[in-house]
């Protein structure tokens, strides 16, 4: 845009709302932007609409918006409008602990603000205050613009080939299951592996059934007992198909680290993203460690 009349309508913007607050009519006259100044000045009065050379419409009378001809007080009109645009992206910073870009994402789709809260309104429900509100909010919001929203505009775009006009009104997973999917995360029942899955899942296939009996139906469900993670390393670390990579472990040397990284990467693949891993990586380094002492 214009740099220019950008500034000058910015300037006039703020000059009129300053006239009107101190209670003073705003006069009629012709003014010019002062670059120099950024400033906009008087260059001619208008005394009256024969100056405008206004020419009055005989079929349509004065239109006088009162509470009389609204049925409803100025005050109350303005009191039912929607939150505006800068206002709602300064609320969900605040009271969900958002970053801005985040903020304006969520805050430019009604739909979108509807889902959200609803979302965070159920996560929390589930969650019996366990966890710090923000954060949870935070998860959802994050769920929502890299997660949902993906699969929304992917959808979009194969059906009209412009995703840029994708809305969540659209989105087959509402608010109460992303927020029940993000309690599951928390309670620790759901890797972030799982839990793609079975947004996929809603999204796609079961447009009805909540994540918890998808987790159920289909054995989603993350490993957490200790004996069972480390008896899955154990087996994953002793298969014949990783003996040279065992060997080399054994003998020490600069690859250990990698190495450990190897077999880790091999017990996720084994168990598809249904163990616990943070438990995968300390049974992994605990049973190398014990078969190395026990050579």
């Amino acid at each position: 845009p214009n740099t220019v009349v950008v500034a000058a309508a910015e300037f006039e913007a703020r000059r009129q709302a300053y006239v009107y607050l101190q209670g003073n009519p705003t006069s009629q006259d012709t003014r010019t932007f002062d670059v120099a100044t950024g400033k906009t000045v008087v260059t001619r009065n208008k005394e009256g609409s024969i100056d405008y050379r206004f020419m009055p419409e005989p079929d349509l009378p004065p239109l006088v918006l009162n509470k009389e001809t609204l049925g409803i007080s100025l005050h109350e009109l303005i009191e039912t409008l929607p939150e505006l645009p800068e206002e709602l992206c300064m609320r969900l910073k605040e009271e969900y602990g958002l970053t801005e870009d985040v903020a304006l994402i969520i805050g430019s789709d009604v739909s979108a603000v509807n889902l959200f809260e609803l979302a965070v309104a159920t996560a929390k429900r589930e969650l019996n205050g366990e966890h710090d509100d923000k954060d949870v909010a935070r998860s959802v919001a994050n769920w929502f613009c890299n997660d949902l929203l993906g699969l929304v505009k992917e959808s979009w775009s194969y059906e009209t080939s412009d995703y840029t006009t994708a809305s969540v009104s659209n989105s087959a997973v509402n608010g109460e299951r992303l927020g029940v999917l993000v309690a599951m995360i928390f309670e620790g029942t759901l890797s972030s592996r799982l839990a793609k899955n079975i947004l996929a899942v809603m999204f796609k296939e079961e447009h009805d059934k909540g994540p918890r009996e998808i987790a159920e139906e289909r054995g989603w469900r993350l490993i957490t007992d200790p004996i069972q993670i480390k008896s899955i390393c154990t087996d994953v670390i002793l298969d014949r198909s990783h003996r040279s990579q065992y060997q080399q472990y054994l003998n020490g040397g600069r690859f250990v680290t990698k190495l450990e990284k190897y077999f880790i990467g091999k017990v996720m693949s084994a168990t598809k993203g249904t163990a616990d891993p943070e438990g995968i990586k300390y049974y992994v380094r605990e049973v190398l460690q014990e078969q190395a002492s026990n050579r």
